[in-house]
């Protein structure tokens, strides 16, 4: 099984697919990461986008559940850039660039078809989180869900997480570039973000993180 989840920037897609995949039993795919990792690569090589398909090509994204954090590394196991790609800066350029650029899409989601195909060989669910999950990376999921919530919640959360990262910023600020990329995301070319057909949309804005990861497991059981 396949459970395609979308959302906005801030929408508590990560920390809530994350346990519920933990919950039951589910591989979890953070779409994200990989793209914030490809913005890692192209920053740390200081690379053109242009040239930066040839080095995805080759790159290998490993996820690992450190004691309830997810790990990303790069290159199997050789290089972690979990701390890394959790940045405003990060941000920016997975939104101005890595997320618009066609070339780069095309990798990334090749990729993470490969892992269905490979956990899915194996009798294994998978569990992803994105932008386009529902809509093209995996428009046949026999799930879909559409996480929401308010622009002010979601800047609340991402302001504690930057806070926890001990880094400096504001709740205007981040709630501006939080605008400004849900505006980017769903007004993109290349696989906006949008309701994919048939999700179910679940509103998170009121509730707890348990509530939430809850309501999501209710709609998986209920396919």
């Amino acid at each position: 099984m396949v459970v395609a989840v979308d959302g906005p920037v801030g929408s508590g897609k990560s920390s809530i697919c994350k346990l519920v995949a933990k919950e039951l039993g589910f591989v979890y795919l953070d779409s994200g990461a990989m793209y914030r990792a490809s913005a890692y690569i192209l920053q740390h090589l200081n690379l053109h986008i242009d040239n930066l398909s040839g080095a995805l090509e080759k790159t290998v994204f490993t996820f690992s559940d450190n004691g309830g954090r997810l790990s990303v590394f790069i290159d199997g196991k050789g290089v972690d850039v979990t701390d890394h790609i959790r940045t405003p800066e990060i941000s920016e350029i997975t939104s101005s660039l890595i997320a618009k650029n066609t070339a780069v899409r095309e990798i990334l989601v090749a990729k993470q078809q490969e892992v269905a195909r490979m956990n899915e060989a194996e009798g294994v669910s998978l569990i992803a989180d994105g932008r386009d999950m529902g809509t093209k990376v995996f428009p046949d999921a026999q799930c879909k869900i559409y996480l929401d919530a308010s622009p002010e919640v979601r800047a609340q959360r991402r302001l504690k997480d930057y806070q926890r990262q001990g880094l400096d910023t504001t709740f205007e600020q981040v709630l501006k570039n939080l605008i400004t990329r849900d505006h980017d995301d769903t007004t993109r070319v290349e696989s906006p973000l949008m309701v994919a057909n048939g999700a179910v949309v679940v509103d998170t804005s009121n509730m707890t993180l348990e509530e939430s990861i809850q309501a999501m497991i209710d709609v998986i059981s209920s396919k």
